[in-house]
């Protein structure tokens, strides 16, 4: 990578740092949010397809597991939607793939849950299909798009 592409990179960073500042209050919210839910015995439910997938699970090894050695943390309850796969691949198969996020959500969703949902494009019918189940059923999304 020539040095000017990576000064480029860095600038936009720097950027991107400076506009999430104006955001600090909203996610100070959320994070509040998140907290709460899972004190009161919710988890946190993921979904992504293709490399948002491998966002979705990664984020649910490091609540599960932890994010540093050095924090010794109780575990935080998560779970990918798409872990699965005999699932996954029977609902693909019986109710088509748009389904296979959704159906899992109906079945272990609860209201102190939060959904956290990653889709490169956001119109990934699948993705959609879970977020909608997820307002029916009152639960908490976020989505990273």
């Amino acid at each position: 990578m020539p040095s000017n592409s990576f000064k480029k990179y860095q600038i936009d960073n720097i950027n991107i740092i400076k506009k999430l500042t104006k955001f600090q209050k909203q996610l100070d919210n959320i994070s509040l949010i998140i907290s709460k839910k899972i004190k009161n015995g919710g988890k946190i439910l993921t979904c992504g397809n293709g490399g948002s997938s491998c966002d979705a699970q990664h984020l649910v090894a490091e609540l599960v597991v932890r994010l540093k050695a050095e924090n010794n943390r109780k575990s935080i309850p998560a779970l990918f939607l798409g872990m699965d796969l005999a699932t996954m691949t029977a609902c693909g198969n019986d109710f088509g793939y748009d389904k296979i996020f959704s159906r899992t959500l109906d079945g272990i969703g609860d209201k102190n849950d939060i959904l956290i949902s990653y889709s490169t494009s956001g119109k990934s019918k699948n993705i959609l299909n879970a977020l909608k189940k997820a307002k029916e059923k009152k639960i908490y999304t976020i989505s990273f798009l």
